[in-house]
C-alpha cells in the first residue's frame, strides 16, 4: 500500500473517530500502540518503509489535537488549559505563550527539538533513508558550555547536569503528538460521571477515603478491620461500608491498574506436587503506567549522549545509563525519531514462609534505565513494579540432578511468556504517552538483568562452575587476565547443534551432553534468543547480566577477604582490634568483634570494609595488606555514581595489583576450605567476574545502578508484606490481589490530590503557574519543581522516601533570609544553622552550657592554654580574618584583655557536606566534643579536617591535604558579648592538631608527608609543644571542611590495656581512615601511592 493511499484511507476515518468520540475529557484511539502490526489503524509496513510516514503522523497529530481541544473545552476535571499558552513545539509539545518563543526553543542547540526541522525536511522530500548528519560543530555535538544556572536546557525532557563537553546522539527521539495523560485516564474511567459530583466515589467523602486508605495500609486482618468498624464510635461516623469485605469490594471500583493474569504451565509430562501456575502482568502496560505516573515527569532521560571532561575527547565520563556505549549503540539501531527505553529486569527467590513450612516465591521485577539511578534505587518511588511470580514447583517422580534442568527451562519458558510484548516492542516499537499525554514511539531492548551469581548462570544458559561473562571455567577463575567474552551467537549455535543430535526432551542425555560438550545447563530455548532490536541485534547475556555490587562485591568481601583477614590475624586478635575502635554516631560498632557474627547483612559487610585495612595493618605481611587494599580500592572506585576513563584505568590497575601479590594470601595459609584445610588456588567465581567490570561500565554505566539492594527491598513490599495478609494457603493469587488493591489505592490517592490542588498538572510540575513566557520575549521558565509531590496533601503514604535528607544548606539560607527581612526575631541569635560554600553546620538551639566564665571553662574542660589561644586567635583575626592555623608559638601577651568574659558551650554539632560524585547533599554527621564524665572518663572527641585559609579551594582529589590540618575537636563555643561584632566568627572550636608522619618515597628517596605506601593511609601522631603539652588552638567552626575518622595504629599486637573509651587518648599513632565512606575515599585517593 502506498503512503498516499494510506493517508487517504485512514485520515478521514481518524477524524471521524475523533469527532464521534463521546468520552468526556479525553479522546480514545482504539488499538493505540496495541494492535499487532498497526498504529492508529495504519499498517506497519507502510509506516516503516518511508520517512514520509512522519508527515502523515504530524497531520494525524494536528487533527488529534484539534479534536481534543474541542472536546476538552470547559469539561476537564483534572487539567485546565491556560488561555495564554496557545503555541506548542511540534516536536516535544511544550506550550509557549507565542510563536516566537517556540522558534527560539527549537533553535536552541541544547534541546532535543533542534533536529526536528532537518528531519521534517527529509520527510517532506520523500527520502527513504535518514537525512545525513550535520557536520560536527562545537555548538551541536560538543557543547562547550559550563554547567551554570545561566545555561539551563529548555527541553522538557529530563537532562542531568550538563558537563563541560557532551556529544548528543544524532538520532534524536521525537514526540508524535498528544494523547491521554495521567489525569485524562483518570477522568475517562467508567465512574468519571459520578466523580463530577463526588470526587472520591465510590467513597462518600474525602474523610471516608482517608479512613479507608489507612485501613488498607495498616496491615490489619479482615477480622481486625471488622472489629474496628463495629466499634460504637466508628459507627457514629455513618460510613458507607460496615465490613472489611465491603471495603475491599469498593477498591475494585477504583480506576484500574495493569491487570494480573494466570496461566497453567505444562512440563511435558513431568509431575509436580501442585499444578504449575504462572501469575503475571503485561509488561507494556506496567511500562505505560510508569511513563504516565506524574511523579516521574521531568525525570525521564531519552537522549543518549557521550560526555567528556576535556575538549579532545580523551577522558570519557560514564554516569547514567544514557551516557553509556550500550545506549548509544541501541539508539543507532532505531528508526529515525524512535525513543529508547532500557528495560531492566530482576528476579531472585525469596522465602515467604512464616512457621508454615517451606514456601518460596520467585518474583520478577521491572524498571526502566531511563529513570535516574537515585529514583530507581529507592523502593519508595514504586519504580520497580512486580510483573510476574515465577513458579517454584516441587517434582514428585524425577531425580534431583534433573530437577534443576526442568526448573531452569521452566524459568526461561515463563520469561518467554511474560516478555513477549517487550520483544515485539523492541523490534517494532510501541506508541505510548507520558503523564502529560505526549506520545513517543518506544523501543524496549533488555539492557540489564539484576540477579545473583547462580541465577545469572541460569539466565546465560551456562552450567555450574562456568563464567556467564566469559569462556572461563572454574580452573581459570584465578587467572590474572580476562578470558574472551561469551557470545550469544556462540551459545545459540551450540544449542542448535546439540538439539540436532539429541531430542531436548531426552532430558538425561541432553543435559549430560550439554554439560560435557559445551558447559551449558540444558536450557534449549533461552528467553533472550529472539529479543531483537530493529536491526536484528541479539542481546548479549555477557552485557545485560551486569556486575551486581551487593552479591559480587560486598558478599564476596565477607565470604573471602574478611575470612582471609580473620585467619591471618587470628580471630581473638582481630575481634579485640574491632572492639577497641571508638564508636562513631550513625555507624555500627563491633564491640564483640566480627569472627563470630551470624546472619550478617549487606550493611554489615560495608561496615566491616570501612575498617579492615587499618585493623590488619602491621599484623600481617605487607604483600597481604596490598592484596586486601587492592580489592578494597577496586570496590570503592567501581561503586562511584560517575566514572571517567582515568578511574577505569585505576580500577584495572588495582585488580592487577591484587593478582601480583595474591600469593601472599596462600603463603599466610589464610585461604582455607572445609575443615580449615589450606587451599593453594583462587578458583573463586566472583573473583573472575571482576575482570568484566571495566567493560561493563563502558557498555552499561556504573554498576552501582544495577545493585540488588533496591530489588531486595522491593521483595519486602511486593512479597513479604502481602504474604503476611494471606491465609497461608494460596500465596500467588492473594499476593496479586493485595498488590492490585494497593496500586489502585496509590494511583487514586495521587489523582484526587492533584485534582484538589485546583491547577493544571503541567503547571504544578514545572512551576509555570499557567504562564511560560513574558511579553518582552524572555525565555520561558521551565524549572522543574522536584518537590511538588511532597507539597501535595496526599491521604496515604506519599511517593518518595519518608525520611528526607535534611538540607542544612537550604535551612541556613532560609534562616538568613528571615533574619534580614526585618520581621520579628523568631529564631535565636546567633543563628544555630549556617553554611559555607563547602559545608553546613547545625547546633542545638539550647547550648549544653548557656553561660560560663572563660577561666572556669578552661579548668572544667582541661584546656590550660585556652586564654592564650583566644588572644592569639583575635590577634590573627585582626590582621587576616581568613587565615587561621592550629599550632605555632604563642605571640600575644598573657595579660592582654579579651573582648568578652563568658561563653556558651556545645558538646556536639551536626555537619553536612556535598557528595563529590554528583554534588548532592550527604546525610548530616554528628560530631561530639564531650568532656570527661562517668561514661567517658577521658571524654569523647571526634576529629575533622580544618582548612587554614577559608579562601582555599574546595577539598578535592587534586588538592590533597595541602593547606589542611587534621585535628580533634575538644569543644565548640560562642563568645557572649554585650554587643555583637559582625566581623568576628560566631562559633569557635578549640581543636588539637595531629601531624602527618613522613614516609620514605620511592623516587627520589626522601621523607615526605604522603600516605603509607602499604596501607595507602596517612599515618598521624599527636602534635606536642616543647613542654610536652598538646598543640591546640582556637579556630572558627566554619573552617571545618569535613569529618574524618581516625583508627589507632595497634602495631603487631594490640595493647590489652586499651578500650574503646581510651584508645583515642592513649594511642601514639593513628591512621586517617580513607575507607570510612566513599566521599572520604574520593577526596584522599589522589595523593595515595
Amino acid at each position: 500500500m502506498a503512503v498516499e493511499t494510506c493517508k487517504e484511507n485512514y485520515l478521514p476515518g481518524m477524524a471521524a473517530a475523533l469527532a464521534s468520540d463521546t468520552v468526556s475529557g479525553s479522546v480514545t484511539v482504539t488499538g493505540l500502540g496495541q494492535e499487532e502490526g498497526r498504529w492508529m489503524g495504519i499498517p506497519w509496513e507502510c509506516c516503516c518503509k518511508s520517512h514520509t510516514y512522519w508527515n502523515l503522523c504530524f497531520e494525524l497529530v494536528q487533527l488529534f489535537d484539534e479534536a481534543r481541544q474541542e472536546r476538552r473545552h470547559g469539561r476537564d476535571i483534572g487539567r485546565s488549559m491556560s488561555p495564554s499558552l496557545n503555541s506548542r513545539c511540534p516536536s516535544c509539545q511544550k506550550r509557549f505563550s507565542n510563536d516566537s518563543l517556540v522558534l527560539r526553543h527549537m533553535n536552541n542547540p541544547l534541546t532535543s527539538c533542534a533536529n526536528w526541522f532537518d528531519f521534517l525536511e527529509s520527510a517532506s522530500s520523500g527520502q527513504s533513508h535518514p537525512p545525513p548528519a550535520r557536520p560536527t560543530s562545537c555548538n551541536r555535538e560538543m557543547n562547550d558550555i559550563e554547567s551554570t544556572d545561566n545555561n539551563k536546557t529548555t527541553d522538557n525532557l529530563h537532562t542531568p547536569t550538563t558537563p563541560r563537553y557532551q556529544e548528543i546522539h544524532p538520532n534524536t527521539p521525537f514526540v508524535f503528538g498528544s494523547g491521554p495523560g495521567f489525569m485524562d485516564v483518570f477522568n475517562s474511567d467508567r465512574h468519571a460521571e459520578e466523580r463530577t459530583k463526588n470526587l472520591y466515589y465510590p467513597f462518600s467523602s474525602k474523610e471516608e477515603w482517608s479512613l479507608s486508605s489507612w485501613l488498607l495500609c495498616s496491615g490489619l486482618s479482615m477480622r481486625a478491620i471488622d472489629d474496628f468498624l463495629a466499634l460504637p464510635i466508628v459507627q457514629q461516623l455513618s460510613l458507607s461500608f460496615a465490613t472489611a469485605k465491603t471495603l475491599r469490594s469498593r477498591m475494585e471500583d477504583l480506576p484500574k491498574a495493569p491487570a494480573w493474569k494466570m496461566q497453567n504451565i505444562s512440563l511435558n509430562g513431568y509431575e509436580t506436587a501442585k499444578p504449575v501456575v504462572l501469575f503475571y502482568r503485561d509488561p507494556l502496560e506496567c511500562i505505560q503506567l510508569l511513563l504516565r505516573t506524574p511523579i516521574f515527569e521531568g525525570r525521564w532521560d531519552f537522549t543518549p549522549r557521550r560526555i567528556y571532561e576535556d575538549s579532545d575527547r580523551q577522558n570519557r565520563v560514564y554516569g547514567e545509563w544514557m551516557t553509556s556505549d550500550g545506549a548509544w549503540a541501541a539508539q543507532s539501531a532505531l528508526p529515525q525519531g524512535g525513543t529508547l527505553l532500557g528495560v531492566t529486569l530482576s528476579s531472585d527467590k525469596t522465602n515467604i514462609s512464616a512457621a508454615t513450612g517451606d514456601r518460596v516465591a520467585h518474583p520478577l521485577l521491572l524498571t526502566l534505565a531511563n529513570l535516574p539511578m537515585n529514583i530507581r534505587m529507592k523502593s519508595s518511588y514504586h519504580a520497580l513494579p512486580l510483573i510476574g511470580l515465577l513458579p517454584c514447583p516441587k517434582f514428585t517422580k524425577i531425580k534431583k540432578p534433573l530437577n534443576g534442568v526442568i526448573e531452569n527451562r521452566l524459568m526461561h519458558h515463563c520469561l518467554d511468556i511474560i516478555c513477549q510484548p517487550l520483544k515485539e516492542a523492541s523490534t517494532r516499537g510501541a506508541f505510548m504517552g507520558d503523564s502529560l499525554g505526549r506520545i513517543r514511539c518506544f523501543f524496549t531492548p533488555i539492557v540489564a538483568y539484576i540477579v545473583d551469581t547462580p541465577e545469572a548462570a541460569v539466565i546465560a544458559g551456562v552450567g555450574g562452575k562456568t563464567s556467564h561473562f566469559t569462556l572461563a571455567s572454574h580452573k581459570d577463575f584465578g587467572d590474572h587476565f580476562r578470558h574472551p567474552s561469551r557470545l550469544a551467537s556462540v551459545t545459540l549455535s551450540q544449542i542448535e547443534q546439540l538439539s540436532k543430535d539429541i531430542d531436548p526432551w531426552e532430558l538425561k542425555s541432553y543435559a549430560k551432553e550439554s554439560r560435557l560438550r559445551f558447559r551449558l545447563n540444558g536450557v534449549h530455548l533461552p528467553f533472550w534468543r529472539d529479543w531483537l532490536l530493529p536491526d536484528g541485534t541479539i542481546p548479549e547475556p555477557s552485557r545485560f547480566l551486569t556486575p551486581e555490587p551487593l552479591h559480587h562485591w560486598h558478599k564476596q568481601f565477607w565470604d573471602h577477604d574478611a575470612k582471609w583477614c580473620i585467619h591471618a590475624v587470628g580471630s581473638v586478635e582481630i575481634d579485640l582490634r574491632f572492639s577497641l575502635l571508638q564508636p562513631c554516631i550513625g555507624f555500627r560498632h563491633f564491640k564483640a568483634g566480627i569472627s563470630s557474627l551470624k546472619q550478617v547483612t549487606g550493611r554489615d559487610h560495608r561496615n566491616v570494609q570501612r575498617y579492615i585495612i587499618a585493623i590488619i595493618a602491621d599484623a600481617v605481611p605487607k604483600e597481604f595488606i596490598l592484596c586486601i587494599r587492592a580489592l578494597s580500592d577496586f570496590r570503592y572506585l567501581a561503586q562511584s555514581h560517575s566514572i571517567n576513563s582515568r578511574t577505569l584505568a585505576e580500577i584495572s590497575n588495582t585488580l592487577a595489583l591484587f593478582h601480583k601479590h595474591k600469593k601472599a594470601i596462600l603463603d599466610a595459609k589464610a585461604r582455607v576450605g572445609k575443615g580449615n584445610k589450606p587451599l593453594n588456588h583462587f578458583f573463586i567465581p566472583k573473583l573472575e567476574l571482576l575482570h568484566s567490570v571495566v567493560a561493563s561500565i563502558c557498555w552499561s554505566g556504573p554498576p552501582i545502578q544495577w545493585s540488588a539492594d533496591p530489588t531486595e527491598r522491593a521483595h519486602i513490599d511486593a512479597i513479604k508484606i502481602p504474604s503476611e495478609n494471606t491465609n497461608n494457603g494460596q500465596y500467588g493469587p492473594q499476593i496479586c490481589r493485595h498488590l492490585d488493591r494497593d496500586e489502585k489505592r496509590r494511583l487514586f490517592d495521587l489523582a484526587t490530590t492533584i485534582h484538589e490542588a485546583g491547577s493544571d498538572l503541567e503547571s504544578i510540575i514545572y512551576n509555570s503557574s499557567g504562564h511560560r513566557g513574558d511579553d518582552d520575549g524572555e525565555e520561558p521558565n521551565d524549572e522543574l519543581n522536584t518537590d511538588w509531590i511532597a507539597e501535595l496533601d496526599t491521604v496515604g503514604p506519599a511517593y518518595g522516601p519518608s525520611r528526607k535528607v535534611v538540607n542544612l544548606f537550604t535551612v541556613a539560607g532560609a534562616l538568613v533570609a528571615r533574619a534580614t527581612s526585618g520581621g520579628p526575631a523568631v529564631v535565636p541569635r546567633p543563628l544555630r544553622t549556617f553554611s559555607t560554600p563547602w559545608a553546613a553546620f547545625n547546633l542545638n538551639q539550647l547550648p549544653d552550657i548557656s553561660r560560663m566564665s572563660i577561666d572556669q571553662f578552661a579548668e572544667d574542660y582541661n584546656l590550660p592554654d585556652l586564654r592564650p589561644a583566644l588572644l592569639d586567635f583575635y590577634s590573627e583575626h585582626a590582621q587576616n580574618p581568613s587565615v587561621h592555623h592550629i599550632g605555632g608559638r604563642r605571640r600575644t601577651r598573657v595579660d592582654a584583655q579579651l573582648p568578652f568574659d563568658h561563653v556558651m558551650v556545645w558538646h556536639s554539632f551536626r555537619m553536612q557536606t556535598r557528595s563529590l560524585d554528583d554534588g548532592s547533599v550527604i546525610d548530616p554527621r554528628r560530631l561530639t566534643a564531650m568532656p570527661p564524665c562517668d561514661l567517658w572518663p577521658l571524654g569523647r572527641y571526634d576529629s575533622a579536617l580544618f582548612v587554614h585559609d577559608s579562601t582555599h579551594p574546595a577539598l578535592s582529589p587534586d588538592v590533597g591535604l595541602d593547606g589542611y590540618s587534621v585535628a580533634q575537636v575538644r569543644v565548640v563555643f560562642h563568645p557572649v558579648r554585650d554587643g555583637e561584632d559582625s566581623n568576628a566568627p560566631l562559633y569557635l572550636v578549640y581543636a588539637q592538631r595531629f601531624n602527618i608522619v613522613p614516609q620514605l618515597t620511592a623516587a627520589p628517596p626522601i621523607r615526605a608527608s604522603v600516605p603509607d605506601p602499604i596501607t595507602g593511609l596517612y599515618v598521624l601522631k599527636r602534635a606536642f609543644r616543647a613542654d610536652k603539652s598538646r598543640i591546640g588552638d582556637v579556630i572558627p567552626l566554619s573552617h571545618c571542611r569535613m569529618p574524618v575518622q581516625l583508627v589507632p595504629r595497634f602495631g603487631a599486637k594490640a595493647d590489652a590495656r586499651l578500650t574503646s573509651k581510651n584508645s583515642m587518648e592513649w594511642s601514639r599513632e593513628f591512621f586517617l581512615n580513607a575507607y570510612f565512606d566513599k566521599d572520604t575515599f574520593q577526596y584522599l585517593r589522589s595523593s595515595r601511592p
